[in-house]
């Protein structure tokens, strides 16, 4: 018989194939769920459907009871104005920084719930410096905002939904929402992502940042 939290974690999931058009390119949602998913012994979670291989059972997350169910903001700012996201650059080439926020709440897939972990709000975010963090982006399964059509973040080439869905956080925002839910292990993880704005300043010399925002659900996958 499943777990409560696992009927939970299944629910957040779903959103995942309804979270919108892609607009990066990067790699589906799927492949990263069966790069993380688990199986029997000798089997694998195949992004096909999500499944075990060859046995065609769902593939599981082992996630832990709380969550975090909210708001994040990509402010992403070129500068100098109108980087080239066709164009890598590394660390120190440019002043570009992207900033993380996250304004959300603590849940619990428990039916017993401690009241402070129930009403809580949880504010994090953090600064990164494009170059030194995402200015040479490799596309792999497990590379946070990876993206096939460009080489670095810059205002024209902000994540979208395919380069967030169930995607690992980077540090140090992993560690803040680890001590924010006050778990000492564990991988947080987007498990549902709609994007819900956008504020769109990347023209050539504008000097304002582009800043997109989102409806998440971050899980914690033991």
């Amino acid at each position: 018989m499943r777990s409560v939290t696992s009927l939970i974690a299944l629910a957040l999931l779903a959103p995942l194939l309804f979270a919108g058009p892609a607009g990066a390119g990067g790699p589906e949602a799927a492949s990263r769920q069966a790069e993380l998913g688990t199986c029997p012994a000798g089997q694998t979670c195949v992004e096909s459907g999500v499944v075990c291989d060859p046995s065609n059972s769902p593939c599981t997350f082992d996630f832990l009871p709380q969550f975090l169910v909210g708001k994040m903001v990509i402010a992403v700012d070129d500068d100098p104005p109108g980087a080239d996201p066709s164009v890598a650059c590394n660390p120190g080439d440019d002043n570009s920084t992207v900033t993380f926020s996250l304004r959300a709440k603590k849940k619990a897939a428990k039916a017993r719930k401690k009241p402070a972990l129930r009403k809580r709000t949880v504010r994090l975010s953090h600064v990164f410096e494009t170059c030194a963090s995402f200015g040479n982006v490799q596309c792999g399964t497990s590379e946070l905002l990876c993206s096939r059509e460009h080489a670095r973040i810059a205002e024209t080439a902000v994540p979208d939904v395919t380069n967030l869905g169930f995607q690992v956080l980077p540090e140090p925002i992993a560690s803040d929402v680890r001590n924010a839910l006050g778990v000492s292990g564990g991988t947080p993880v987007i498990t549902s992502v709609v994007q819900t704005g956008s504020d769109d300043h990347s023209g050539p010399s504008d000097p304002l940042p582009t800043v997109v925002t989102f409806d998440v659900t971050i899980m914690v996958l033991q």
